[in-house]
């Protein structure tokens, strides 16, 4: 299924997650780092090529509500506690408008990072990452050390504090966790959704394929909710199978 999903003013064509696919992300992120997995989730699922790490935030957490729901919940000293995705998206997905620079007659326009891992960086790269135009002339996609010497000559602590206040300062505050979310330390929470016990998958698709004989080509193009839906459907009929036999054998 293609959904087509409006974020920033800008149209993104989502393409729902199969079991298979949700099954493999959870695998690979028990051994690999994050940021790797979910750019190449964001690759496989967004037709659309997303241009910087606010948009691909946003699109995780719409991918997230389709394949597990808007709903996180999580325990913490035997309490249950509940992240509700919508008041996430209330927060981040607000327009932002490029820090323009003048200096030495160029004008520099700096943007979000493009890449997870580019939060990462060190300040000078991170600044360079976020170096999108000179005079409207597009250079983010050169190679990161030819951007670096074409950066203005300011104070770089001070450009990098500039770079973050402007982008990066929204943040989302759970006192329960005693953390305050931002888009740089983003990426933890988005695993925190995605992640849930493999075995229960593997329980999942073992049920299915005995008592629905799904084969492994139904786990590539159904989604994890639709394989539950019809496994419920299915425990629904075999309990009013057992009702009406129980009726039958009372009777006689």
């Amino acid at each position: 299924m293609k959904i087509d999903l409006p974020i920033l003013n800008k149209k993104f064509t989502i393409i729902e997650p199969s079991f298979n696919d949700y099954k493999n992300l959870v695998k690979q992120l028990q051994s690999t780092d994050e940021d790797e997995v979910f750019e190449n989730f964001l690759n496989q699922h967004v037709k659309n090529q997303s241009t910087n790490v606010l948009e691909k935030f946003l699109l995780l957490l719409n991918l997230r509500g389709l394949v597990l729901g808007n709903k996180f919940e999580l325990e913490l000293e035997k309490k249950q506690y509940a992240i509700d995705i919508n008041e996430i998206l209330e927060v981040f997905e607000t327009e932002h408008e490029n820090l323009k620079i003048e200096k030495n007659g160029y004008i520099y326009n700096f943007g979000f990072v493009k890449d997870f891992k580019d939060l990462k960086l060190n300040k000078l790269e991170f600044i360079a990452r976020s170096l999108t135009k000179i005079n409207e002339k597009d250079i983010k996609d050169l190679d990161i050390d030819d951007i670096v010497n074409l950066l203005p000559a300011l104070e770089f602590n001070e450009l990098y504090e500039k770079i973050y206040t402007t982008f990066y300062s929204k943040f989302i505050e759970y006192k329960f966790l005693e953390a305050k979310i931002y888009l740089g330390n983003s990426l933890g929470l988005i695993k925190a959704m995605f992640d849930t016990n493999l075995l229960d998958l593997y329980k999942l698709e073992y049920i299915c394929r005995k008592n629905l004989n799904f084969t492994s080509s139904d786990f590539d193009n159904m989604s994890l909710p639709e394989s539950r839906i019809l496994l419920n459907y299915h425990n629904e009929d075999v309990k009013k199978e057992n009702e009406r036999y129980e009726k039958l054998r009372k009777q006689n």
